[in-house]
């Protein structure tokens, strides 16, 4: 389309300049001629108007082609300067012309014609200077110019046709006069013809000149990707700057151009004619560089337009990213992600194949990361994948394994050993012993533990969701035992997992529901045979059936649960004792505080919000801490008990004498009672052993000024030997077993009616 408006335009001009040519040898003529006096000046008048007339038709056109150029070529000062000299020039022409026509209507058209096209010239001027500028816009301008332009032709023309007529009356006037100049016009004549070839040859560089614009137009220089061009017979006919900068970047000649492309570059472009779409994309490498190739058809000009692009460092990343998608990013083990894929596979190719699948876990992990460090787990990590390599290199000259990480602590061992157990049992063996001894790191020495759970595929899971959900339930079971262990899959163990999750469901519903309920033991003094206290005791009735502490306390610390629990046995006991407050029944209640629970950053203004909205005395809230507690974080322990205390609420140790009981922290935490553990009641009567225990905690406790109180009490026994050992408060099922608030209220009353 732009060539074909560029030969209309170098035609025009064409015309234009013979027309001119002609208008120079009239000129010529009438200088030559000697004519009447009426003659001559009829000539000077009417001559000097026709060329003003074809000048601004020469103006229009040429400067009609600068804004084509400048289109083209983007060259705003070179433009600018042609441009307003053009306009200075057709202002100029166009007064002179407009005061010599005597036809008003015609000098109104013209000037309005003109004004139009200098109007849409600076339009278009605007706009392609301007910093985004509007290519379709810009197109359109310059054919409202060139119509404005053709739109102004007739005016000029019956401009023309009447001072021809005029002219033609001169001329008949002096004809005998023009013969005798005719050889002079015929020389003249002649002139105009050389020069008019001249021009023409100028016109044809120019229309060379715009297809050179037009392909610079197709193939931007400044285009920071290479782009090579081919013709039909895959010659390289273009390359920009690019496609040679690539070259030197890869050690290659500039004149190499052909080893940027594919080497099948042939079937490439057959392909590429073959297929409705005319773009073809792909990869190809060369050297240390991947490079994308889009091979485009253009038929409109015969020829195939590749664009490069260098993708190496793209395909890099996308390698680093599939690398991290399928690799732990500590040991380089392949990662869950990897193991699913690899499930995946083989259910497809072989699916009748059957294997086992060990997961392996280091004991205590997290209870390491935070004594050692965040360091320390890494290079722990490490070092245990390096001695699970080093056993399963060996072991498969027996059987052939893949080892994968799971997560920071966990591993898991696919064997092909057609559910073998002697050689499941053997490579068990065999990764034990290797972590017997200490293993030496930047830490120091480190010794460690491993659990493991077995499971056997077909048998345990034919997904590997399944398979995973039941190696998990394999690897808890043997992290529940104590000291490394090895557990073998079973379906009662399946069943035993699959209960333990639907309790944890059921127990967040009745946690959000309020669906639990508070039972209460009292707690006798011994000397004055008045309840004291009561000690609060969680029940939970599910589908009504009575599920034991036993077995759904556990599961709430597991499950994190024991947060929201112990939270409302908190606030419900308060309750509770404020309610008995309120009736005269003056009462020490006492919870138990899970560790998890005592060591939540906001578990002291929890209790000082607990007894503000319940509104019980702080001095009426016991609350019941284990001995572990105490051991772990000694200041921050300190600091929260001294809180407690500071609110006026009671702390005791429960279970006293069964964990890490210990004289100095008695003397260091502000406690005020002591609870001796059940196992030291229950044989008191038969075992020496368990009386010397009792009395020596009672005379421990007496001697540093601590409450002491009994749990377990079953017999009449345990209570005379108590109240001998001078234990002031106990509680057990010889006195009341725990009760409903309802008829804790009726027992508390009948007692104190015996009192």
């Amino acid at each position: 389309m732009f060539i074909n408006t560029s030969k209309f335009k170098s035609i025009l001009f064409y015309l234009a300049t013979m027309l001119f040519g002609l208008c120079l040898s009239v000129l010529v003529y009438l200088s030559l001629s000697k004519v009447e006096k009426s003659a001559l000046l009829l000539v000077e008048n009417e001559i000097p108007t026709l060329s003003q007339i074809k000048n601004v038709v020469a103006i229009l056109s040429e400067q009609e082609r600068l804004l084509y150029e400048y289109y083209a070529k983007d060259e705003n000062n070179v433009y600018i300067r042609l441009h307003n000299a053009k306009i200075r020039e057709l202002d100029l022409e166009l007064i002179q012309l407009t005061n010599k026509l005597n036809d008003p209507n015609l000098k109104k058209a013209l000037i309005k014609q003109v004004q139009k096209i200098k109007k849409t010239a600076l339009e278009l001027t605007n706009n392609l200077s301007s910093e985004q500028t509007q290519w379709q816009l810009a197109r359109e301008q310059l054919a409202k110019i060139t119509l404005t332009r053709e739109a102004a032709i007739p005016h000029l023309n019956h401009i023309l046709k009447d001072l021809n007529q005029r002219v033609d009356f001169g001329y008949q006037e002096t004809k005998s006069e023009l013969n005798k100049t005719s050889w002079t016009v015929a020389a003249f004549s002649l002139m105009l013809l050389v020069i008019t070839l001249v021009v023409g040859r100028y016109m044809r560089g120019y229309l060379n000149q715009s297809a050179e614009i037009t392909r610079l137009a197709l193939f931007p220089m400044r285009n920071p990707n290479p782009i090579i061009s081919l013709d039909d017979a895959e010659k390289i006919i273009y390359a920009n700057p690019a496609a040679e900068d690539l070259l030197l970047s890869i050690s290659r000649e500039k004149g190499e151009l052909t080893a940027l492309l594919p080497k099948d570059i042939h079937a490439i472009i057959k392909l590429l004619k073959k297929q409705k779409k005319q773009i073809l994309k792909i990869e190809h490498h060369l050297s240390s560089k991947v490079l994308s190739c889009e091979f485009h058809q253009l038929y409109d000009v015969n020829q195939v337009d590749v664009h490069i692009v260098d993708i190496t460092e793209q395909k890099k990343a996308e390698d680093e990213l599939f690398y991290q998608a399928f690799h732990d990013s500590i040991t380089g083990l392949y990662n869950l992600n990897q193991l699913i894929k690899f499930l995946d596979s083989h259910f497809i190719d072989s699916p009748s194949h059957p294997f086992s699948m060990m997961m392996i876990e280091i004991r205590k992990f997290n209870a390491f990361m935070t004594s050692h460090g965040l360091d320390a787990a890494k290079e722990l990590q490490v070092t245990v994948a390096k001695n699970l390599e080093s056993c399963l290199s060996e072991f498969n000259l027996m059987c052939k394994t893949h080892l994968f990480q799971l997560n920071e602590r966990s591993f898991a061992c696919i064997i092909d050993n057609d559910n073998d157990l002697g050689k499941i049992q053997f490579l068990h063996e065999k990764i034990e012993r290797s972590v017997k001894e200490p293993f030496m790191t930047l830490c120091g020495e480190l010794t460690i533990e491993l659990d493991f759970g077995v499971i056997d595929y077909p048998e345990h899971g034919k997904s590997p969701q399944e398979l995973l959900k039941n190696g998990q339930a394999a690897l808890e079971q043997a992290i529940n035992i104590e000291h490394s262990s090895l557990v073998y899959y079973s379906y009662e163990l399946g069943d035993k997992l699959s209960r333990q999750i639907q309790l944890i469901d059921a127990l967040k519903l009745s946690i959000q529901n309020n669906k639990l309920n508070l039972h209460y033991q009292p707690q006798l003094h011994l000397n004055s045979k008045k309840i004291i206290g009561a000690e609060t005791l969680c029940r939970w009735t599910l589908e009504n059936k009575s599920i034991s502490p036993a077995e759904f306390i556990p599961l709430a610390e597991q499950s994190g649960l024991i947060i929201p629990l112990g939270n409302w046995i908190l606030k419900t006991a308060c309750l509770q004792a404020k309610n008995w407050l309120d009736q005269d029944i003056n009462l020490v209640i006492a919870v138990n505080i899970s560790p998890r629970q005592f060591s939540q950053p906001n578990f002291v203004n929890l209790v000082k919000d607990t007894l503000k909205q319940s509104q019980l005395p702080a001095k009426n809230l016991e609350l019941e801490i284990t001995e572990g507690v105490l051991m772990h974080q000694e200041t921050d322990t300190i600091s929260m008990l001294e809180q407690l205390k500071q609110l006026g609420v009671q702390l005791s140790i429960d279970d006293f004498g069964t964990g890490y009981s210990s004289l100095s922290y008695l003397k260091k935490f502000p406690v005020d009672k002591l609870k001796i553990d059940q196992s030291f009641i229950l044989d008191s009567h038969q075992s020496k052993e368990d009386r010397d225990i009792v009395q020596t905690i009672v005379s421990l406790g007496k001697n540093l000024g601590l409450s002491l109180i009994a749990e377990g009490v079953e017999n009449q026994q345990h209570q005379d030997f108590l109240m001998k050992m001078d234990c002031d408060e106990i509680q057990g099922y010889f006195f009341s077993r725990p009760l409903p608030a309802k008829q804790f209220t009726h027992f508390y009353n009948q007692h104190l009616g015996k009192v």
